[in-house]
């Protein structure tokens, strides 16, 4: 009786893997859209294939299963844990995405200051208080935490247009604001002039730098 209860939730399991592993032609089809967003910077291509790779080769644990099925099998050592190797593919696709929800929540994510944080989608970035209110909202080009992190000075653009996966501003009209981290207050925008003299800034100062320190670097 044991024995027949074992086959059939072997036979279950690995119908449903099997099942899952006949859907990898739709996988690959669907990773194509993967690489439709804009870079994030020269490590991006580079890991979206890497993903996409790690995600593609879900049916090779449902092989390595279906193996140590036969083998164990023959051997006499049928057992539930033997039977419900099947479902491999569902625990690795489900780790898979587990991991990449926890990465992507890392790499999007960086608090800057108290009560601050520095928010991207991918494209575009934004600052957020630790509730999620919006502070300043897209197309953050640049900041500078001072005052022992009790200011931070931002640098926002117009977004001009995107081209072959690159986010390109419009700096020639640029809008500088200051966040009070202690009340997640704004202030009113100011000019590049306005704003390096009311806050006696160097020319050289990382809110006037036109490149963006990405989340987690």
């Amino acid at each position: 009786m044991k024995n027949i209860i074992l086959v059939i939730l072997g036979v279950l399991s690995f119908t449903i893997g099997g099942a899952l592993v006949l859907a990898w032609p739709v996988f690959v089809y669907l990773s194509i859209f993967e690489f439709d967003a804009p870079s994030r910077g020269p490590w991006d291509y580079p890991a979206r294939y890497a993903i996409v790779c790690a995600l593609l080769a879900y049916p090779i644990p449902y092989i390595l299963a279906l193996i140590f099925l036969i083998r164990q099998w023959h051997r006499d050592r049928f057992h539930v844990l033997t039977s419900l190797s099947g479902l491999i593919p569902f625990l690795y696709i489900a780790g898979f995405f587990t991991i990449i929800v926890l990465i992507s929540t890392t790499m999007s994510h960086k608090t800057i200051a108290p009560n601050v944080i520095l928010k991207t989608d991918g494209t575009y970035y934004s600052l957020v208080d630790n509730n999620g209110r919006v502070i300043v909202d897209q197309n953050v080009i640049s900041y500078e935490v001072i005052g022992s992190k009790q200011l931070v000075l931002v640098r926002r653009a117009p977004l001009r247009l995107v081209i072959d996966n690159i986010t390109t501003y419009n700096l020639s009209n640029n809008l500088y604001y200051a966040v009070n981290t202690l009340n997640g207050s704004v202030s009113a925008p100011l000019s590049k002039s306005e704003f390096q003299k009311k806050y006696a800034l160097p020319d050289e100062s990382q809110v006037f730098k036109d490149s963006m320190q990405m989340p987690g670097e």
